[in-house]
């Protein structure tokens, strides 16, 4: 392990079912923002996003998850 803590702030978007952890603004690092969104038929959303300091969020990375029969 390198010892890295990132420190995330919670939010709660009132416009859909979702969560959002954004990361804490770091001085010379990028921030990172992870988004969970539950369907209309249950499936999870999830979405994770990195921005460069100084620039806006790009997505790395987004897949859906649905729970197995």
């Amino acid at each position: 392990m390198n010892g890295q803590t990132i420190r995330y702030a919670l939010s709660f978007p009132a416009t859909d079912r979702s969560v959002v952890f954004e990361s804490e603004p770091a001085h010379k690092g990028p921030r990172f923002k992870l988004t969970y969104g539950i369907g209309p038929g249950g499936d999870v959303a999830v979405e994770f996003a990195i921005a460069p300091p100084g620039a806006p969020y790009q997505t790395y990375t987004r897949g859906t998850m649905v729970k197995a029969k």
